[in-house]
């Protein structure tokens, strides 16, 4: 291969990777994903990371369903601040579910069998008649 011909194949390439990353970012702007939405979550020795689906607790991985993953994102999202039963159901289910409000309940007490019962933690509060909030690191 001639000189002229590396840098032609190495121009190619290089248009190539700029294409991709611009196609890339073209589909997480329409799919609505932003750049903060991929950075990992911390509070204390827990760690969400969300591009990945990936949750790990004192360097244990910790196995969650969609919708569990969903709501422990929202709330390490809103750490420290009270979130309603309205709120949590708006966004971690749709406007359109129908069913018992009481399904946020059966879900943080999931959550806090995998996450916080093992390892002796107490990190998602209930605030009587006001809602939920996942404390800040200890």
């Amino acid at each position: 291969m001639t000189e002229i011909e590396l840098r032609t194949s190495v121009r190619q390439l290089e248009d190539a990777r700029a294409e991709a990353e611009g196609t890339a970012i073209t589909l997480r702007e329409l799919q609505g994903i932003s750049d903060a939405a991929l950075v990992n979550l911390e509070i204390g020795d827990l760690e969400l990371d969300p591009a990945r689906k990936h949750v790990t607790r004192a360097g244990q991985v910790v196995d969650l369903t969609a919708r569990e993953f969903a709501l422990l994102e929202y709330l390490m999202r809103q750490r420290g601040n009270v979130v309603t039963k309205q709120q949590i159901m708006a966004n971690v289910w749709n406007f359109d579910f129908e069913g018992d409000s009481n399904i946020v309940e059966v879900y943080v007490g999931r959550l806090r069998r995998k996450i916080d019962k093992p390892f002796g933690r107490e990190d998602i509060e209930t605030l009587r008649g006001t809602g939920y909030r996942m404390r800040l690191e200890r």
